[in-house]
């Protein structure tokens, strides 16, 4: 090659071409460096740290009132499973995933429990009155229980209710007869749903009407007694025939309730003085297996809803 030739590759092809690479190897370099250190004067990375900024400011009563619940311990548990309940929702993985969909969420159960631990304490003053007094503790204890004792469950009940009656003699016990069917699903078509009697059974009633009816007619004390005393607890061979009972066979599952010696005449008699429209959700819980080699789930057994006039023409009958 002559030196004459060198002028050439500088201002020819190549040279447009090497010019070409390095502004192109200049480029990415900038790209790269942009993706390694970010760049602080991105508008987005600065309205970032002002948006975390001030959720920080915002969240700080919010921390403050949730240290007071969890301190003082009466809501405190509610609160926390709140909380936890968020936590799952959210998928209970990534706090960052739980921080941008839950915080609302977190916020209101926060000033929700702390509403109600005001509440609580101020209920405290008439409290402190009835105790003090001693006057209407009895019934206040009793009133307590009952709303302290275990809830219904909400779930679908497994068996659905074809037909009940009653066996009420002229003095003791009734003994309600339900005729069962199983619902509709393979494992309890193929029998291999069973009611397991290791787990304890219990008849619930649920009404709202009833308890106010009862107070009119019979007084605030029987009322709450009455109540306290549910659910009612149901032992296998005494007061429930889960042994007779079989998925597919024989299909009747009786409940004896104990009221002692008391008179059939008598209950009917204060059955038609309450409203005889009233409504009672019947439901038996108990212990099942509802899958085939699955768990002992605690579940429904059967729920009936039955009108107080139905229940009084049901204990009427000489069957």
């Amino acid at each position: 090659y002559s030196s004459a030739e060198t002028p050439i590759v500088a201002n020819g092809s190549m040279g447009k071409e090497c010019g070409e690479v390095e502004a192109n190897i200049t480029t990415d370099a900038a790209v790269n460096r942009d993706v390694i250190v970010p760049n602080v004067l991105n508008r987005n990375f600065r309205f970032e740290i002002w948006s975390q900024c001030g959720l920080g400011i915002f969240d700080i009563p919010f921390n403050m009132v949730a240290l007071l619940v969890m301190v003082t311990g009466w809501r405190a548990w509610e609160l926390h499973m709140k909380i936890l309940h968020e936590w799952r929702r959210s998928g209970g993985k990534s706090w960052n995933r739980f921080i941008k969909e839950a915080d609302h969420c977190v916020r209101n159960a926060i000033i929700e429990e702390a509403f109600n631990l005001i509440r609580d304490f101020i209920c405290l003053i008439p409290f402190s009155v009835v105790l003090v007094t001693l006057y209407r503790l009895p019934e206040l204890l009793i009133t307590l229980y009952s709303k302290l004792s275990s809830k219904p469950l909400q779930s679908d009940p497994i068996f659905e209710v074809t037909a009940c009656d009653c066996d009420f003699p002229a003095v003791g016990s009734p003994k309600l007869y339900f005729k069962l069917r199983a619902k509709g699903t393979a494992d309890i078509e193929n029998n291999s749903v069973s009611i397991v009697k290791s787990v304890s059974s219990c008849l619930q009633v649920v009404s709202p009407n009833l308890w106010p009816a009862l107070v009119n007619e019979m007084g605030s004390v029987v009322a709450s007694a009455a109540q306290s005393s549910l659910p009612l607890k149901l032992i296998d061979g005494q007061t429930i025939g889960i042994t007779d009972f079989e998925v597919g066979a024989s299909e009747t599952l009786w409940v004896k309730v104990d009221t002692g010696r008391v008179k059939k005449s008598t209950v009917v008699k204060k059955l038609h003085r309450l409203p005889p429209d009233t409504k009672l959700m019947i439901q038996l819980e108990g212990g099942a297996i509802t899958q085939s080699g699955g768990p002992i789930e605690r579940v429904v057994l059967l729920r009936i809803i039955l009108s107080l006039s139905e229940i009084a023409s049901i204990m009427e009958r000489e069957t």
